[in-house]
């Protein structure tokens, strides 16, 4: 974070600190969207087949698209499964028409949800085994909070860049 913004690491330390008492970041690497103002809309979806190359192109472009913030292949009813966060549903709308258009026929059998609630559990949760490691829940909330460029230029490289403590994070932005 240090290297990207050039602020020294005292100055990272205080952003990183000023973001987890706003409740934007609960624990690495997950950024609580929702006191930004940005809700969360789900969309389950299976593609007609297009071939290989067109599903792949079509996923690489979910993948690297900043509006996205979750993508999985599914079994059962549907395919694929992605996050969209907008501060409006109007943004939703319009990403998929804009994808839609590029992508005709993307998105078959598909439903949209509004997601208030999400809740990432740590790995082997469910097996038996004591874990020290809690699940991690965000939701809507009444309380927001506004991030100034520094907030973003951390919360950019902590979703892009590979960190292993704030410190590190601090010394690649250059904070």
């Amino acid at each position: 974070i240090r290297r990207e913004t050039r602020c020294r690491d005292h100055s990272v330390r205080y952003y990183l600190e000023k973001l987890k008492d706003n409740g934007v970041i609960e624990r690495r690497p997950f950024i609580n969207i929702y006191p930004l103002g940005y809700v969360d809309y789900a969309l389950y979806f299976s593609m007609v087949s297009g071939g290989e190359k067109v599903r792949e192109e079509m996923l690489n472009n979910l993948v690297f698209s900043p509006q996205i913030s979750w993508i999985a292949l599914l079994g059962g009813d549907f395919q694929y499964g992605i996050a969209i966060c907008a501060k409006h549903h109007q943004e939703v709308v319009e990403f998929l028409s804009r994808f839609s258009t590029a992508y005709p026929g993307a998105f078959f059998d598909k439903a949209l949800s509004l997601r208030v609630g999400v809740t990432v559990f740590p790995r082997k949760y469910l097996a038996g085994e004591k874990s020290s490691l809690k699940p991690v829940a965000f939701g809507g909330t009444v309380k927001t909070t506004t991030i100034d460029s520094k907030d973003f230029q951390i919360l950019s490289a902590m979703e892009h860049k590979a960190y292993s403590s704030d410190r590190d994070l601090a010394r690649q932005l250059g904070m």
